[in-house]
Formats: structure tokens, sequence, C-alpha cells
């Protein structure tokens, strides 16, 4: 039985997503700051293309195998976003984000009706929030975003819809990456190996 967890710890760790690590400790979003010396010469809008929910992964505890996780209990959120800009670097463009329905999650670290700087990550926005491994509420609200850029030219609005429910039917809950699940898959195959060399023996 003692041999049998290492494996078995292995493979949840590989199978777990990993992308929710930074979680634990990282830089949230802050004030995006306009230089107004770029307002005399530019004046071209950024360009902002449709919005969707890449990535929602709820607070559950992750750590069964060593007893405990730092970053258990910790949510996030990616939303896939393409923006562009004639002057200012797409790393460079800043957002503002909008409530039009619903309610953000308690200690959401997405800053509302403001100018502010982005996390980014696999070329999607991050966001992240400490919500608990138990009971957590469903969450459904809608955002609008606006890119803008450091001379704060704003482009059109687009909206994005962000709904799951621990409880019922998930929306947009992450799936395991194909190199994961077949990290996962390797080791529970080498386990049923160890097994059956033990039976015959």
């Amino acid at each position: 039985m003692t041999r049998r967890l290492p494996l078995l710890c292995a493979a949840a760790f590989l199978a777990a997503p990993r992308a929710d690590a930074r979680a634990c400790s990282f830089a949230g979003p802050g004030p995006y700051v306009i230089d107004t010396s770029m307002q005399a010469t530019d004046h071209v809008a950024p360009t902002l293309g449709p919005i969707t929910v890449a990535r929602l992964q709820r607070g559950a505890k992750t750590g069964g195998c060593q007893g405990g996780n730092s970053c258990d209990g910790f949510a996030s959120l990616t939303l896939a976003v393409t923006a562009s800009d004639d002057v200012t670097p797409a790393t460079d463009i800043g957002y503002r984000f909008s409530l039009v329905a619903g309610a953000l999650p308690p200690f959401s670290s997405i800053l509302l009706d403001q100018p502010s700087t982005v996390v980014l990550s696999d070329g999607g926005i991050w966001f992240g929030w400490a919500e608990g491994t138990e009971n957590n509420p469903p969450i459904d609200f809608t955002l609008q975003v606006v890119a803008i850029d450091r001379a704060g030219n704003e482009s059109p609005p687009q909206t994005v819809r962000v709904s799951d429910d621990p409880g019922g039917c998930a929306i947009a809950r992450p799936r395991p990456h194909a190199r994961e699940l077949a990290w996962a898959t390797a080791a529970a195959m080498l386990l049923a190996a160890r097994r059956r060399r033990r039976r015959s023996a």
C-alpha cells in the first residue's frame, strides 16, 4: 500500500491543471496610466475582438496526497482576448471592466469602472481570488470590456458572460490538457502493471 501512494500522488499531480499555481501569490491588476503627451499624435483607437471564457477554475482541495496545498481554496478566471493598437504594444494595452449583470465573486481582483492593467497568461487576461474549498456559490456575471491605449483612445466595447455552478451544470469548466491526460494515463498503466506482477509473483 505504501508503494502505491507515490504513484497515485504523481498521477494526481500530473493530471491537475497547472495554470492556477500562480493564484497563491500573484501581482494583481493596478491602475493604468494614460500618457497625455501621446494624445497630440495618437488618435487611433485600439481594436478589441470578441472575448470568451478560456478557463474558469473554482477553489478546491488539491493537496490530498500531502495533506494540503497552499493553493487550496483559490479560484481563477482566464479571458481569451485579442487586442491590438497601431502604437501601443498589445502587452501594454489597458482595459476598463464594467459590471453589466450579476455580481463579482467575493475578493475578486477585477477592478471595475477604471482603466486598469491586467495579468496576461498564455494570451489571455488572468484573474485570481480566494473562495475556499467547499460550498462555493454559483458564479454568473457579465462584463463589458473596453481596450485602452497609452494615449487614452478606447475601443468599442465587448461583453462576456462568466457562469459556473459547482453544484450543477458547469459552464466553461476547464478540461485537462492532452499532455496532462497522457501523463496521468501512463502513471495509471504503470500502477496496473505493478499490480499484475504482484499477483503473478
